[in-house]
């Protein structure tokens, strides 16, 4: 009597069916990784495996008491109390504020609206047994066969009734699977080309191997990776391409070529050389009085500041793009990176600019403040006697002007402590 409530099939209407249960069925052998993600429609979930559907009993049960248009009602009637809210706000800060409140509140609103209440939410509607749903199903099963080189395989269902439940089993018949034989490549550009082989070890796409969509979808990025550490800026992945050709040999095998085309109105792809680097260290800072920035030259690297507030040696060395070499994604992203960790910026920025003709690598950062304080307020229990306690946190930047990081931490607390020998006495303890 107390679980009735929860069967899924209280739910159903007249003429419909509960999708009770789904299962894949593979020969020996075959992966099921990632298969199970494919059901068009999902069971509903049962508690401890039994036919006890709580989540679903708890979405029809928000159900009864969902009245949409109590919650549109309530909508207008916050909008309009905002506004009024923002219409008398005395400065662009508080009307920036309230703003944001009732954005905020409107979206909680509108998300019951079209989504129903908090039990409808976090409930699920009892799943109907729908013969489309398995049709999908099956082909998205068949389009993991292509996916995954077995191009001869198909998918076939079988559903079974008990007192309006449906069990469906679907049955993977994958056929034999298509392997790379040989793998070709049609680059025009040679330079491109020799550079793509000398990384042949790394590559996603081997001969011997299962034909997969994604290994050639990984290849396509390690490819536009690899050539943007060497010097190739402007190169996109959308220049690779794969064509596919399983008629190449009897037997099942694949032959494969990797096209890498040209970019438009150019016949070749070019390296970029860096010309200079540039870096700001107080980026979005505002002065007074027309103060101008200082130029520095250290290291090849041009610092730009209003003060001179870092060590221009730690920076460099933090710092691995350099003038004359070529563009290197990966030294790049690990500067921004080795940059930033030195808990010094509130942001790292590197972009390059290739107009008149130059190469520039900017770097742009904007200093934190040099003194941070930090608190923390709360209770301790020792021996079941609770105290009161607070942490305090002083960071003091560029300590020595050398990029440095100072912290001093103190905390004090006020605790009570059982005696040994008296069961009613409790001593204090700081």
């Amino acid at each position: 009597m107390l679980f009735s409530g929860c069967l899924a099939t209280k739910y159903l209407k007249q003429d419909e069916k509960l999708l009770y249960h789904q299962s894949i069925k593979v020969p020996a052998g075959f992966s099921k990784e990632g298969v199970s993600n494919l059901y068009v429609k999902e069971a509903n979930s049962k508690f401890l495996g039994l036919p006890i559907n709580i989540l679903v009993w708890m979405y029809y049960k928000g159900l009864k008491r969902f009245d949409q248009e109590e919650f549109k009602a309530k909508r207008k009637q916050r909008e309009e109390k905002f506004d009024k809210k923002i219409a008398k706000a005395s400065s662009a800060t508080r009307k920036a504020n309230i703003t944001y409140r009732k954005q905020k509140k409107l979206d909680d609103i509108d998300k019951k609206i079209n989504n129903g209440n908090n039990f409808m939410q976090w409930g699920e509607p009892v799943a109907l047994y729908e013969s489309a749903s398995v049709l999908g199903t099956e082909n998205k099963l068949n389009i993991y066969l292509q996916l995954n080189g077995y191009f001869q395989g198909r998918t076939t269902s079988k559903s079974v009734e008990f007192k309006r439940r449906v069990f469906v089993i679907y049955t993977i018949i994958p056929g034999p699977a298509y392997l790379l034989d040989t793998i070709l490549y049609s680059i025009p550009d040679s330079l491109v080309l020799s550079k793509i082989k000398k990384t042949e070890s790394e590559s996603f796409v081997k001969t011997g191997e299962r034909y997969s969509q994604n290994n050639l979808n990984q290849e396509r990025d390690r490819i536009d990776m690899a050539l943007k550490d060497l010097g190739y800026f402007d190169f996109s992945k959308q220049y690779v391409d794969f064509d596919v050709d399983t008629t190449y040999k009897t037997n099942h095998k694949i032959a494969l070529r990797i096209h890498v085309q040209n970019p438009p109105r150019r016949d070749f792809h070019k390296q970029f050389r860096i010309d200079s680097i540039a870096m700001t260290t107080d980026a979005n800072t505002k002065t007074f009085g027309g103060i101008k920035r200082q130029h520095e030259v250290f290291h090849n690297i041009t610092f730009s500041y209003f003060n001179k507030n870092y060590n221009k040696k730690i920076l460099s060395q933090r710092i691995f793009i350099a003038k004359d070499s070529l563009f290197n994604r990966t030294k790049t992203f690990n500067t921004q990176r080795q940059l930033a960790n030195l808990d010094n910026f509130r942001f790292v920025n590197i972009n390059y600019d290739t107009s008149g003709g130059k190469f520039i690598g900017n770097i742009f950062t904007s200093p934190l403040d040099l003194y941070s304080l930090s608190n923390e307020i709360g209770v301790t229990v020792t021996q079941g006697f609770p105290g009161p306690y607070i942490n305090l946190s002083l960071k003091k930047r560029n300590l020595f002007k050398g990029l440095e990081i100072g912290e001093i931490n103190g905390r004090f607390g006020f605790e009570g402590v059982a005696s040994a020998t008296d069961e009613n006495a409790i001593y204090s303890s700081t």
